[in-house]
């Protein structure tokens, strides 16, 4: 009974935050919808680069999320396929769409960074939780212009980014 009534009080307290946890497959096939929500997400960075900043995002385990837009600017019109992931992005940044009262836990910010330099990119990789404001472009064929990408990320190969408020439940595990 005590259980069930902590369960109930966490699901309120969650839905007083506005925050919904959701899969991040689901984010990443419905941009639109989730865009300017804040959300709970589960997923594993990946690292493209020799760096935190730009050279990360939070990918899905399993979803087969085809993210494709059609650049009528260019001549002839091209086809844009993004990475199935988001980047994690500072609230402050100024690639921020929306505006949001709150601020990147610094605490966690400190752990994650530390993580993201620690591990051995060939024998490990980082899974978490993140909490923060889900954006794109809207619509979305503003995520290309003339053949390129105006994604987020590295390069803007991704289709959107996480506006983080905290991150939690830093896992470091063996490939």
């Amino acid at each position: 009974m005590i259980m069930k009534r902590i369960l109930l009080f966490i699901a309120i307290a969650r839905l007083s935050l506005g925050q919904e946890a959701v899969d991040l497959c689901d984010v990443l096939k419905n941009l639109e919808a989730w865009n300017g929500k804040l959300v709970e997400v589960h997923g594993t960075m990946k690292i493209w680069s020799n760096g935190v900043e730009g050279g990360a995002y939070l990918y899905p385990p399993v979803c087969d999320a085809q993210i494709r837009i059609m650049d009528f600017s260019a001549i002839p019109v091209q086809e844009s396929t993004f990475t199935s992931g988001v980047e994690l992005a500072d609230p402050q940044a100024r690639t921020a769409i929306h505006k949001v009262d709150f601020q990147w836990d610094r605490k966690e910010r400190d752990r994650y960074r530390n993580a993201m330099n620690r591990i051995d990119r060939d024998r490990q990789y980082i899974k978490l939780t993140v909490v923060g404001m889900f954006e794109t472009r809207v619509p979305l064929s503003r995520l290309v212009s003339r053949g390129t990408e105006m994604g987020f990320g590295h390069m803007g190969y991704l289709p959107g980014h996480i506006l983080v408020k905290t991150i939690k439940d830093i896992v470091v595990e063996k490939k």
